[in-house]
C-alpha cells in the first residue's frame, strides 16, 4: 500500500487539535488555506469555504485519518456555490455521513457534511463551485430554467432564438417535446416547429445541450 504524502502544516494543526478542547467544546481549525473543518470527539465536519481547493491534499488528510472519502467540486449555480450538491455513502457500523443544513437566503441548503470519525466505508461528497465564464453546469431545485447552459430566462425564447444563441457557441442541440399533461419525450429536429416555445434547457454530453420545447408557453 502506498504511503500517503505527509500533511501540510495546516493539516498538522488539524491533527493536533481535531479532538476539540479539553473542556469538550469544538475548535474550528483550518485544514488548508482554502478549506476548514470543525472537529468534535466523535464527528468531523467538512465545510469548504473556497471550492477552488487543493483536493489532493484534502483527500490525503482523509486517508491519514483512515477514511475512504472522495471529495469533489463541480460547477454550479451561484445559489449552490460552496454548498453540498451530492452525497453518496455506504453502510458503516459507526453511522452515516449527514448533511448539515443552513439557511442560504430564503431557503435551507446543505452547507457541510458531518462524518463519524470512525467511519471506514466509502463516501463521496460533492460541493458546488462558481462556474467559469461560458462553462455549463447541471441545475437543481431553485435554479432558473436555462441558467445552466448560459441562457437564463430561456422560457421567454422561441425555438429559433434559443437555437441561434446556442449555435454561436458551436453547441449541438437535442430536443425533448414537453407539453401540458405529458412528460418530455425525444423529438427529432425536423419535427420541431419554429413557433414553439422553449420550456427549459439542460447540459447534455460534452458540447451538447437539451432543449425542452412545446407549442405552448411555459407556465
Amino acid at each position: 500500500m502506498r504511503t500517503p504524502p505527509p500533511p501540510a502544516p495546516a493539516a498538522r494543526r488539524l491533527a493536533a487539535h481535531g479532538g476539540g478542547d479539553r473542556g469538550g467544546g469544538r475548535s474550528a481549525v483550518s485544514l488548508f488555506a482554502e478549506a476548514s473543518t470543525t472537529s468534535s470527539p466523535d464527528h468531523l465536519v467538512v465545510r469548504v469555504q473556497d471550492p477552488v481547493a487543493d483536493l489532493a491534499r484534502y483527500r490525503a488528510e482523509f486517508r491519514r485519518r483512515g477514511m475512504n472519502i472522495d471529495l469533489q467540486v463541480v460547477a454550479a449555480s451561484a445559489a449552490r456555490t460552496g454548498k453540498v450538491v451530492f452525497l453518496e455513502d455506504r453502510h458503516d457500523p459507526a453511522g452515516r455521513p449527514e448533511i448539515v443544513h443552513g439557511r442560504c437566503g430564503t431557503e435551507m441548503c446543505g452547507v457541510a457534511v458531518k462524518v463519524p470519525v470512525n467511519y471506514r466505508s466509502y463516501a463521496g461528497i460533492v460541493f458546488g463551485r462558481a462556474a467559469k465564464p461560458g462553462e455549463m453546469y447541471d441545475t437543481g431545485p431553485g435554479d432558473s430554467p436555462g441558467e445552466g447552459i448560459g441562457l437564463p430566462g430561456i422560457t421567454a425564447y422561441r425555438v429559433p432564438e434559443a437555437v441561434a444563441a446556442l449555435r454561436k457557441r458551436n453547441l449541438e442541440i437535442e430536443y425533448r417535446y414537453s407539453d401540458r399533461g405529458s412528460g418530455p419525450r425525444g423529438v427529432p429536429a425536423s419535427q420541431v416547429r419554429p413557433d414553439w416555445y422553449v420550456h427549459d434547457g439542460l447540459r447534455g454530453d460534452a458540447g451538447q445541450v437539451i432543449l425542452f420545447v412545446g407549442p405552448d408557453a411555459a407556465s
